[in-house]
């Protein structure tokens, strides 16, 4: 999708040098956004709503990160690490190794940029 804004949202925040917490977090739900969509579109087909897959996973990672402490107004690096590894497994991409290591990669650079 090349003007998908999601995915070049994520692209813009990859490219610097350095992010804070509130754009770690919103890299995150991107990245989660968009391996969810291409997860479930592998296994659901390609006429599965894109705005309500985005949607959904967006609502989730809210969900998940508010019952982790994390907030727009106060995070942890540590908190945001473990509301990763809650949607990891809430959202089974480990049935896709390739997928979830391109994930996986993703979000660890994301978390090395906020460090």
């Amino acid at each position: 999708m090349e003007n998908d804004p999601v995915q070049q949202s994520l692209a813009s925040k990859l490219e610097q040098n350095a992010i804070n917490l509130s754009q770690l977090q919103e890299g995150i739900t991107e990245c989660f956004v968009l391996t969810n969509r291409q997860f479930l579109k592998s296994r659901l087909g390609k006429s599965t709503p894109t705005t309500e897959i985005d949607e959904t996973t967006k609502s989730l990672v809210g969900q998940v990160f508010a019952e982790n402490n994390v907030s727009s107004t106060f995070a942890s690096l540590q908190d945001i690490r473990k509301a990763c590894k809650v949607l990891d497994t809430q959202l089974s991409f480990e049935s896709n190794p390739e997928l979830l290591g391109h994930h996986q990669e993703i979000i660890d650079h994301l978390f090395d940029l906020a460090s």
